[in-house]
C-alpha cells in the first residue's frame, strides 16, 4: 500500500478479509485516509433494503447480505491484489474481468500491473 500510494497519493484501498478488526486493525488506522470500509457500504445496503420494504431481520442467516455487499465491492476495484489460494479474489477478478496481481509477486511486477489497470483513468 506504501508503494502504491507512492505512485497515486490519492488511492483508494477497499480490504475485502474475513480477518477480526483487531488482526486487520493495523491497516484501518495507518491508512484511514485512503480506506473504502465496508461497513459503510454495508450501512448503505441495509439502508436501501429497509426503504424497499425487506426487513434486516429476514437476512440475517448465513451472513448472506454482508457477505454478498463484500464480494461484490471486491469485484468493482479496478486493481485487485490477492492471495494466491483465495477462490475469493479469484471470482472478484474474474466477475469483471480486470488486472490483478497476487501479494507474492515482487513489487515490479504489482507496479507494472497497477500502471496497466489505471492507465485510461
Amino acid at each position: 500500500m506504501d508503494n502504491i500510494l507512492k505512485i497515486n497519493p490519492n488511492q483508494k484501498f477497499y480490504i475485502s478479509s474475513d480477518l477480526p478488526d483487531e488482526i486487520i486493525g493495523y491497516f484501518y488506522e495507518k491508512y484511514k485516509d485512503n480506506l473504502i470500509d465496508k461497513k459503510i457500504i454495508l450501512d448503505i445496503a441495509y439502508d436501501y433494503i429497509i426503504t424497499s420494504g425487506i426487513k434486516k431481520t429476514e437476512l440475517e442467516y448465513g451472513n448472506v447480505v454482508p457477505n454478498l455487499v463484500d464480494l461484490f465491492s471486491l469485484s468493482f476495484c479496478r486493481f485487485l491484489i490477492k492471495v494466491p489460494t483465495s477462490t475469493w479474489s479469484n471470482f472478484a477478478e474474474n466477475y469483471v474481468r480486470k488486472e490483478s496481481a497476487f501479494v507474492t509477486e515482487d513489487w515490479a511486477i504489482i507496479k507494472k500491473k497497477y500502471i496497466k489497470a489505471f492507465k485510461d483513468v
